[in-house]
């Protein structure tokens, strides 16, 4: 199906397993959509394997998975929940290219944005606040906070589309 929704703009490349799936990966991949629950290797491992590596290629976790505090050790840039629509898929790919266009602080950023603002709507900020994982990425965060002119010169939408709470 998300071959399907996606084949028209971009060049698709379909994977049944992990190992497939790290069969299909070079440079020349922008994005992956990977779930984490396949046969074989895992997604989480599929996307340790890609960060390990060092290749450029955002990553998207298109999953049934709950939503749940081990989020913090992954390094994805963005996640969605099944069931997706076809727009909110066509919509993250699309944003995961264009962050394929800025530097790796603010990619790094962006990332981050999105992972904690997915947890803040599933967790209570007091819950959040107590894990020490979860401390240290939003003091990454911080970090990375990228200038004003960065931000003038990326795509809005992308920022939008990853808005962090306040709650720290």
């Amino acid at each position: 199906m998300y071959t399907a929704w996606l084949g028209d703009e971009y060049t698709i490349r379909t994977a049944s397993n992990g190992e497939e799936t790290l069969q299909n990966l070079d440079s020349d991949v922008g994005v992956v959509v990977l779930d984490r629950r396949m046969p074989g290797l895992s997604g989480d491992e599929v996307l340790d394997w890609i960060r390990s590596q060092q290749y450029d290629i955002r990553v998207l976790m298109a999953t049934s998975e709950d939503i749940d505090l081990d989020l913090l050790d992954l390094a994805f840039d963005e996640y969605l929940t099944k069931p997706i629509q076809k727009q909110t898929l066509l919509s993250a790919v699309a944003a995961l290219f264009e962050r394929r266009n800025y530097d790796a602080q603010l990619q790094e950023y962006l990332a981050l944005r999105s992972k904690l603002a997915l947890l803040q709507v599933e967790y209570a900020a007091e819950d959040l606040e107590t894990n020490e994982e979860y401390r240290r990425l939003r003091a990454r965060l911080d970090e990375l906070e990228p200038t004003t002119d960065e931000i003038a010169n990326a795509d809005p939408e992308t920022f939008e589309r990853v808005a962090v709470g306040d709650a720290q």
